[in-house]
């Protein structure tokens, strides 16, 4: 139950940041490809979740957003990697 708190948490933070960064730069936001990814990581990872605890589609269908969703979070971490 920590576990899922903390990650809720963490899931507001992040939204909170990306309703800022779309308040601030308007249209541009959606013509940054990496804001675009954070959206869809936001997006993907709430789908996932609501899907996984309330069993609303088929579990192939959990998978595949979940693997995607892991896709992209890797895609995010090389990307900030990069810095060091």
């Amino acid at each position: 139950m920590a576990c899922l708190v903390i990650a809720g948490m963490m899931f507001l933070k992040f939204c909170i940041l990306e309703i800022i960064q779309i308040s601030r730069d308007k249209f541009s936001y959606f013509t940054d490809f990496w804001n675009m990814l954070d959206l869809t990581s936001l997006i993907l990872n709430a789908t996932y979740v609501y899907c996984e605890l309330n069993n609303t589609i088929s579990e192939n269908s959990i998978n595949l957003v979940g693997s995607i969703a892991i896709a992209i979070m890797w895609v995010k971490m090389f990307y900030w990697m990069r810095i060091f």
